[in-house]
């Protein structure tokens, strides 16, 4: 039949030019699993609740998500594994509990967008091949003139309410529709990736959100450094996170589709921090 040949035609016109070797990787077909564990400790026992997930499974998918896809939004527990679709719902990040406005500890990033960033804690990441990532890593998001190397204004924080003088945060729609003022500043406003307004901002004041863009608030003394640049109405440009530094424990963000964080951190490397 055409298109059917023996080992020996094939390699005497170079189609075969050697072995060709396959590697079977197994895995248990199971996806997540649950028990009910008793363990003996000094202090006496303890039960807890333990789930195993098969991150070797392709059908197996672990994502992270914020209620409404907005910082400090909430919801019942119940109301939220409902919505969820998955067959496992854990809660992630510490928040702020006795606090009116709820906000997360450490980096949030969902399906591969960056939600809220405070660097300094451990951070538990997975990327699209469901590969884990762990560390604490230096998260910084860099707004920068397109075609220029020199004009870029790098935020150390992503909708964090640590408005202070040496700060610069961006405040994206993940924060909500509007930016309440606590410290004074100067407002960048960027929508559809352009800077469409400059101004002073004031203690007190609440400015708008823009739904296609996000704000960059800069502190007094952010803006007092030689090195700072002036933004000018209709600069063009584009938000970029990074790593401000490379990460101790190897965290990149390589393919990272989710993070969610976390202090103090419990065990490292299998041993009692």
């Amino acid at each position: 039949n055409a298109g059917v040949f023996t080992t020996a035609q094939g390699a005497a016109n170079g189609v075969l030019g050697g072995l060709i070797q396959y590697t079977y990787v197994a895995y248990d077909i199971s996806t997540v699993e649950y028990v009910r564990k008793t363990f003996t400790l000094a202090s006496g026992k303890l039960t807890a609740d333990v789930i195993t997930v098969n991150l070797n499974n392709p059908k197996v998918s672990v994502r992270s998500a914020l209620v409404n896809n907005t910082i400090g939004a909430t919801a019942s527990f119940s109301n939220m594994v409902a919505q969820s679709g998955a067959k496992v719902v854990i809660n992630g990040n510490f928040f702020q509990a006795y606090e009116s406005f709820k906000i997360p500890i450490g980096h949030v990033v969902c399906n591969g967008q960056f939600m809220y960033g405070v660097s300094g804690l451990s951070s538990f990441g997975f990327t699209y091949d469901n590969k884990v990532v762990v560390g604490r890593p230096a998260f910084f998001y860099r707004v920068a003139v397109s075609g220029s190397a020199t004009k870029n204004w790098p935020c150390y924080e992503l909708n964090s309410t640590q408005q202070t003088a040496s700060n610069s945060v961006v405040y994206t729609p993940a924060y909500g529709t509007t930016l309440k003022i606590t410290c004074d500043g100067t407002a960048v406003v960027v929508n559809y990736g352009t800077v469409t307004k400059i101004s002073p901002c004031y203690l007190g004041e609440t400015l708008s959100i823009p739904s296609s863009g996000y704000i960059m608030w800069l502190g007094g003394d952010y803006t007092s450094t030689d090195y700072y640049y002036p933004p000018q109405v209709g600069d063009v440009v584009a938000l970029t996170p990074y790593l401000y530094q490379t990460d101790a424990e190897g965290f990149t963000l390589d393919n990272v589709v989710s993070v969610v964080s976390g202090a103090p951190r419990l065990v490292k490397d299998g041993a009692i921090e």
